[in-house]
């Protein structure tokens, strides 16, 4: 028996006819697996809206001794993307906004571009989450309204808007090196989309069909 929530967070449209569900679970109804004989059980599901998802499947089995057994497999990630074509089926509540609040439309401004930085670069360019969303200073100062000031500021000190991503824990900033004409040193911030409040962001920025930066 195949035992996993996967029917508890996608619908399952199909499934061999030798399988059974009930809660969650899947039966193979006795079916007999033979020693290093290979079993692949296709399913077919639907997924109800758009976000990352993390399946911990595992295997309950009766050995030749009669013996029940469970095998624990390693966690499974699914992301599920917008579909190309057509509305999604099922859009973002929005009326659970993410509780941010800036001083500044500066800093709304340069948070937005940078949501739309990881989800052109994690979503759409498949790229790993870790290498994902990263710009530069320069890049939200070229690509929204934000002034050089806003982000630069002088000095040592960051500029009030980059200070105030900084103070609200929304975004990270690291220091990438063996950058070309650079000096070999470049400060690049991003947003960190393990929270919850800015996971929120990202899925209603997908779920609107917003143009990418």
């Amino acid at each position: 028996m195949l035992v996993s929530s996967i029917s508890l967070i996608f619908k399952v449209v199909d499934f061999p006819s030798y399988c059974s569900l009930q809660n969650g679970d899947f039966g193979m109804n006795g079916r007999e697996i033979g020693a290093f004989q290979v079993e692949t059980v296709k399913l077919n599901v639907k997924a109800e809206k758009i976000g990352v998802y993390s399946l911990d499947p595992r295997v309950v089995y009766v050995d030749d001794l009669r013996k029940t057994k469970t095998y624990e497999s390693k966690p499974i990630s699914i992301i599920v993307n917008p579909r190309l074509s057509g509305p999604i089926e099922k859009k973002i509540d929005e009326t659970k906004p993410a509780k941010l609040e800036f001083r500044s439309e500066a800093a709304q401004k340069a948070f937005d571009f940078l949501v739309g930085a990881f989800v052109e670069d994690y979503f759409r360019k498949r790229l790993a989450k870790d290498r994902s969303g990263w710009r530069t200073l320069m890049n939200i100062v070229k690509e929204t309204p934000v002034s050089y000031y806003c982000m630069y500021g002088s000095g040592k000190h960051h500029g009030y808007a980059a200070a105030e991503l900084e103070r609200l824990g929304v975004v990270e900033f690291r220091i990438f090196l063996g950058e070309r004409g650079r000096g070999g040193r470049v400060l690049k911030l991003r947003v960190d989309a393990e929270k919850e409040n800015i996971k929120n962001y990202v899925d209603r920025y997908i779920s609107k069909g917003s143009k990418t930066t």
